[in-house]
C-alpha cells in the first residue's frame, strides 16, 4: 500500500490529498513521496508537506494525480475529443468549432461552454449531429424513457418505491427481519503491527461460521506479505444497534477460507471469547441464515442490513433492478447530469463491459463504506445476495457510487461446497449438509457438486 492509499483509508484526511511529501520528524533532510510504500514507515512520526501554490514544476517534485482524478480526465478527454471529431469542420461553424473546443479543454458540458463563451449556438443541432455519427448513442437517447416522458419515469419511481414501503410495512415480516438481523455483525479487521484497520459486516452462516467480503481484507492480501492472515487480528461485534446501551460483546475470529471472483470470505470465530478468555457459550452467537438462502426475489423487494460506516446496524429497503433496466436506472441517478451525455453513455457501457455485471444483482443504497458483507433479505424473510460495493467511476460523483450490487448467494453457496469438496474437508460438509437440509435451492446445489449421498446425513470419502 502508498502512503497515499494509506491516508486515504485512514479517514482522517480530506479526500483528494495528493502530490505531496512526508518530512520525517527526527530527520529534516528526509522526505517519503506520497507514491512508496509505507513499509518502512512504520512507528516513524512525520510531516505532511505540500508544494506551494504558484511555485514552478522545476523546483517542486510533480504533483501526482489521483486515482479517481486520472479516471475522470482521462473519460472526460476522451469524450469530448469524440464530440469535437464527431462534428466536422464541413457540418460545424466557427462559432461552434469554439464552443466545441472550450468544452474538450475544460471538460465541461456544450451548454456550460457556450454560456462562458456568450455565443448562441443551436445544442440540438450539434446533439442531432452527434447522434449521426454515433449510432448506438442515437439508439442510447431514444431509449432512455421508452414510450413515456421523465414525468412518467418518476412517477412510476415514486410507485416503485410505495410498494417497496408496503412490502416491508407489515409487522410480522418487520419483525422477521429484526430476528434475522441478530446474525448480523459489525467486523473490525486490525493490523497487528501498525494502526491500520478496516470496518465490514459480516453474518453468521450457522454454527461459528461468519460470511463477508473477501476485499475486506485487500490490505494486506495485495501487499504480497506471506501468509497474511497471520498479520491481522478479526473481531466480531454483536448487539451494536444502540449506541446508548452497552449489551456489546467483541467475539475474535481467523480466516477459513473464501473464493475472490465471487468476493467472499468464511470466517471462524476463534473457541475463546476475546473479552473474557473464556469458552464461547452457545447463545452467544445467534442462529445462522444459511437455511434461509434463496434464489433472487421475483417481485424485486429487497432490504438490506448491515453497519454502514461502522456505525449502528441499519436497514435499507430497496428494488432490484433488472439488467435490462441499469441503463435507465443509471439515467435516473445521474439526470443533473443530463448535459454530460457522453459521459453518462461511457459510464452505461463499462458497467456492461464489467466481469462483475453478468452475475451481479444491483439496486440502490445509501449503504455505502463499511456495509461490505451485509445479507441482503427478500420480503420473505429469505437471504438472496452477499452486498459487496457499488460501481465507482470518479466521475461525475466522486465519492458516490451510480449503482450498488450484490453477489448472488446461491452462487457463492455452490462455490463454497466445490472447494471444500477439492479439499476433501468432509467435516466441514457434512456440517453443511444437515443445516442445507429442508432447503431445496441449496439441497439441488449439493446434489450437483457432491452427487447422492449414501447416508443422510454424511458425505462418503472417495476410495482412491
Amino acid at each position: 500500500m502508498t502512503v497515499e492509499e494509506a491516508l486515504k483509508q485512514d479517514g482522517r484526511f480530506v479526500d483528494n490529498l495528493t502530490g505531496f511529501q512526508l518530512s520525517n520528524n527526527s530527520e529534516n533532510n528526509d522526505f517519503t513521496k506520497c507514491t512508496e510504500t509505507v513499509k518502512r514507515l512504520h512507528r516513524g512520526h512525520y510531516k505532511i508537506c505540500l508544494p506551494k501554490q504558484g511555485q514552478s514544476k522545476g523546483k517542486n517534485p510533480k504533483q501526482q494525480t489521483s486515482n479517481q482524478q486520472q479516471t475522470q480526465q482521462k473519460n472526460q478527454h476522451e469524450l469530448n475529443d469524440s464530440q469535437c471529431t464527431a462534428v466536422n469542420d464541413s457540418q460545424c461553424s466557427s462559432e461552434t468549432r469554439e464552443v466545441l473546443k472550450l468544452a474538450r479543454e475544460n471538460s465541461i458540458s456544450l451548454k456550460m461552454a457556450a454560456e462562458k463563451t456568450d455565443i448562441k449556438i443551436n445544442l440540438n443541432e450539434i446533439q442531432e449531429l452527434l447522434r449521426q455519427q454515433f449510432p448506438q448513442l442515437k439508439e442510447l437517447m431514444e431509449k432512455r424513457f421508452p414510450g413515456q416522458s421523465l414525468k412518467k419515469a418518476l412517477n412510476l419511481q415514486r410507485e416503485n418505491f410505495g410498494k417497496i414501503q408496503q412490502a416491508f410495512s407489515e409487522v410480522h415480516r418487520v419483525r422477521e427481519l429484526l430476528d434475522l438481523s441478530r446474525s448480523v455483525r459489525l467486523l473490525m479487521v486490525h493490523d497487528k503491527a501498525s494502526s491500520l484497520s478496516v470496518q465490514g459486516t459480516g453474518f453468521v452462516l450457522f454454527d461459528n461460521f461468519i460470511l463477508t467480503n473477501a476485499h475486506l481484507f485487500d490490505p494486506w492480501a495485495k501487499d504480497g506479505i506471506e501468509k497474511w492472515w497471520e498479520h491481522v487480528k478479526i473481531s466480531a461485534e454483536f448487539n451494536f444497534e444502540n449506541p446508548a446501551t452497552e449489551s456489546r460483546k467483541n467475539l475474535e475470529a481467523k480466516l477459513f477460507g473464501g473464493d475472490l471472483e465471487l468476493d467472499f470470505a468464511l470466517l471462524e470465530l476463534v473457541p475463546e471469547n476475546l473479552n473474557t478468555g473464556q469458552a464461547i457459550e452457545k447463545d452467544e452467537v445467534p442462529p445462522g441464515l444459511l437455511k434461509k438462502f434463496g434464489p433472487l426475489p421475483m417481485d424485486g423487494h429487497a432490504c438490506l442490513i448491515g453497519h454502514p460506516a461502522g456505525g449502528v446496524k441499519k436497514m435499507d429497503p430497496t428494488c432490484v433492478i433488472r439488467k435490462e433496466e441499469r441503463d435507465q436506472a443509471v439515467n435516473q441517478n445521474l439526470d443533473s447530469y443530463k448535459d454530460y451525455i457522453f459521459t453518462i453513455y461511457a459510464i452505461n457501457q463499462r458497467i456492461k463491459d464489467d466481469p462483475k455485471a453478468d452475475i451481479c444483482v444491483t439496486y440502490n443504497s445509501f449503504m455505502y463504506h463499511g456495509s461490505s458483507g451485509s445479507p441482503v433479505f427478500d420480503a420473505y424473510g429469505r437471504v438472496f445476495g452477499l452486498h459487496t460495493g457499488g460501481f465507482f467511476f470518479g466521475y461525475p460523483k466522486p465519492n458516490e457510487s451510480v449503482i450498488e450490487f450484490a453477489f448472488p448467494l446461491l452462487a457463492i453457496f455452490e462455490k463454497l461446497v466445490s472447494s471444500q469438496e477439492k479439499k476433501g474437508n468432509y467435516v466441514f460438509l457434512n456440517r453443511v449438509l444437515v443445516e442445507a437440509e429442508g432447503n431445496r435451492y441449496l439441497e439441488k446445489i449439493i446434489k450437483s457438486v457432491v452427487g447422492p449421498r449414501e447416508n443422510e446425513h454424511e458425505v462418503q470419502e472417495s476410495e482412491p
